[in-house]
């Protein structure tokens, strides 16, 4: 083969590496809301996002657990050290536990209750490698887990991130029916997010040694 050749396929493979390496690559691993997600470059994030604001305006009133209990005592039982509580997205229990006296440290578990949001209590919980927030809804006693906190505008979609060990995931749940979209990104953090026009703007980073790395998400939460 000439050195021509070899050149030429150099440099397209070497292309083709720095594309993939620049690119942002997301998993959907549930979208039961049927939203669209769609990548978009920095001016028009920068157009369709110059009046909106981060995703954030609902604040948490402070409510102690003792307040919960005493309130909602049908809800908030207590077994063994730890609140059980329904989940909609599946058959399992969503627990809160307290048990840090333990011989195995794979079996810590920690919680705390960080207050009231859009009539769901916000309980923070920690175990072996592993941490996130339970959203329980103070109705029915129905909850969900996010990694990240919860934050929202409206009180009928919440929308958390948080990184697992350089994979950053990212959720959106209607509080009404707690369906989600659940999406993953290896190597990329969020850096913001912001809502406008039914749609959730979304800024991430790439986790690189080097220069630095900005892609844009665009979710629309009106289902085609």
């Amino acid at each position: 083969m000439k050195l021509s050749q070899l050149l030429v396929i150099f440099l397209v493979t070497s292309a083709t590496c720095i594309a993939q390496k620049d690119s942002l690559e997301y998993r959907i691993i549930v979208n039961n809301l049927g939203f669209t997600v769609e990548q978009v470059d920095g001016k028009i994030f920068e157009n369709e996002t110059s009046e909106a604001t981060e995703n954030n305006s609902v604040q948490l009133s402070t409510v102690k657990e003792e307040e919960f209990v005493q309130k909602y005592p049908s809800i908030f039982m207590i077994n063994d050290n730890c609140y059980s509580f329904s989940c909609v997205e599946n058959d399992r229990k969503l627990k809160a536990c307290l048990k840090t006296e333990v011989e195995d440290s794979k079996q810590y578990q920690k919680y705390s209750f960080k207050g009231e949001y859009c009539r769901s209590a916000l309980i923070y919980i920690t175990g072996y490698e592993s941490w996130g927030y339970l959203s329980v809804d103070l109705n029915d006693g129905t909850a969900f887990y996010t990694m990240g906190k919860p934050m929202t505008h409206d009180c009928k979609f919440v929308i958390s991130h948080s990184n697992y060990y350089g994979e950053e995931e990212i959720s959106i749940i209607e509080l009404k029916s707690e369906k989600r979209l659940l999406l993953t990104a290896e190597a990329w953090t969020t850096m913001g997010t912001k809502f406008i026009n039914d749609s959730y703007h979304i800024k991430l980073k790439q986790w690189d040694g080097g220069q630095d790395l900005i892609r844009y998400l665009k979710i629309n939460t009106k289902s085609k």
